[in-house]
């Protein structure tokens, strides 16, 4: 992953924090919020220590695009479909730490429900999972 350039590394992190945010928003809570927040971070701090480079990078990731939901939701898998294409043959633990998070968050309040599961679908599909 240290061949990406910064536009990409931008997308990556901007990919996979959108997608435990989607996964987040199927089922709000305010409360289950931050339990899904532990959940993604404590998934995400287990991912290969590649992929924690690249999700330490920059600061705070960018905000997928878009002002609805849907635009949300379809900026966030664009945003996984391109970090997936850029990564190549080395996407596996990128594919593995996104989804680990998005399952984290989704089990972290009371269990996977419909919504989440769809959304999860969505995601596994975006990264070619």
């Amino acid at each position: 992953m240290s061949e990406l350039n910064e536009t990409q590394v931008k997308n990556l992190r901007t990919a996979v924090f959108g997608a435990a945010a989607l996964v987040s928003q199927a089922e709000p809570g305010f409360f289950d919020m931050f339990r899904e927040s532990i959940a993604s971070s404590k998934a995400l701090a287990q991912a290969p220590a590649e992929v924690q480079g690249v999700l330490k990078s920059g600061g705070f990731p960018s905000r997928p695009e878009g002002s609805t939901p849907a635009e949300l939701e379809a900026s966030t898998l664009a945003a996984l479909t391109q970090a997936m294409s850029d990564l190549g043959e080395g996407a596996g633990p990128f594919r593995e730490a996104v989804l680990a998070a998005c399952k984290a968050v989704a089990e972290a309040a009371d269990g996977t429900s419909a919504n989440e599961a769809a959304v999860i679908a969505k995601i596994t599909a975006a990264v070619g999972g």
